[in-house]
């Protein structure tokens, strides 16, 4: 368990490590920590499932985990709206207890997260997967968003879009950045892949296995990166030196299954708040 979870964890970084290399994701990530370096009260990443929302998450917490900074990630897949006020006040470094009031809690946040600003410190929640919260956690977020607000503070929000009804009030009144992470286009994914060969140096993809790849992942990261995982572990097994447009075509017709099915692409368009541009 502890070794997958490593393993894991290195694929994480290695990730992320080639993602910062492409401008797009690069100038995302400068904008979210120009937020918070200059106290704006939300920003919020919005993208189809596989994007690398949780990717872009990871960097903006790996960036702001300074002495002067304090990310607190929240998964909102996992954490059940009850214990998100816990969550929070776990990663400001308080103890509350488990019988503690809900409304002490916050008093304890509010006070703690005062404190820092006064002191030039900072907390910095991170929601990631709004989508996923029902009716009561997203009023708890809109909670923790006003209240960080109200003491100079920043939350950063992410998940699939549209945008939860319950949060777009919040989002009208307290966003000053709204970033739309679209699947890649044909050089980015063919940049992504060459960057992680580079690193890699198993075998080589010649250019209609990237065309292949991007066709079949539409652009979009964890698609690109299953594909090649599988296409890798094939090659080898096979003695294959460069793989080429028939092999990915092979495992993307017999094994593989995209990461965002059809059913999941918002049927809707975008509202007007979904389409505006927010200062920056």
């Amino acid at each position: 368990m502890l070794d997958a979870r490593h393993a894991n964890s290195t694929e994480c970084q290695r990730t992320i490590s080639v993602l910062r290399r492409l401008p797009s994701f690069d100038e995302a990530l400068a904008r979210l920590l120009f937020l918070v370096e200059y106290r704006r009260p939300c920003g919020v990443v919005m993208g189809l499932g596989g994007t690398g929302k949780s990717a872009l998450m990871e960097a903006v917490r790996q960036e702001l985990a300074t002495d002067a900074c304090t990310p607190i990630p929240v998964d909102l897949r996992t954490t059940l709206s009850n214990s998100v006020p816990w969550s929070i006040a776990t990663g400001m470094g308080l103890s509350p207890a488990s019988h503690a009031a809900v409304e002490s809690i916050w008093l304890s946040i509010e006070d703690r997260a005062e404190g820092a600003a006064s002191a030039g410190t900072s907390y910095v929640p991170l929601f990631d997967h709004i989508e996923q919260a029902d009716a009561d956690t997203l009023a708890i977020v809109a909670r923790c968003c006003h209240l960080f607000a109200r003491t100079q503070g920043t939350v950063l929000l992410s998940g699939r879009p549209p945008l939860p009804q319950e949060l777009t009030t919040l989002v009208r009144s307290l966003c000053d950045l709204r970033i739309e992470l679209p699947p890649w286009n044909a050089a980015e994914t063919a940049y992504f892949i060459m960057q992680r060969q580079e690193e890699d140096a198993i075998v080589q993809y010649g250019e209609s296995a990237v065309a292949a790849i991007h066709e079949h992942s539409k652009g979009r990261l964890r698609d690109v990166q299953q594909l090649c995982r599988m296409t890798t572990f094939a090659a080898e097994a096979q003695g294959i030196e460069t793989i080429d447009a028939e092999l990915i075509d092979s495992i993307a017709s017999e094994i593989w299954r995209p990461v965002t099915q059809p059913h999941e692409v918002p049927a809707i368009a975008p509202t007007s708040l979904e389409l505006a541009t927010f200062s920056q």
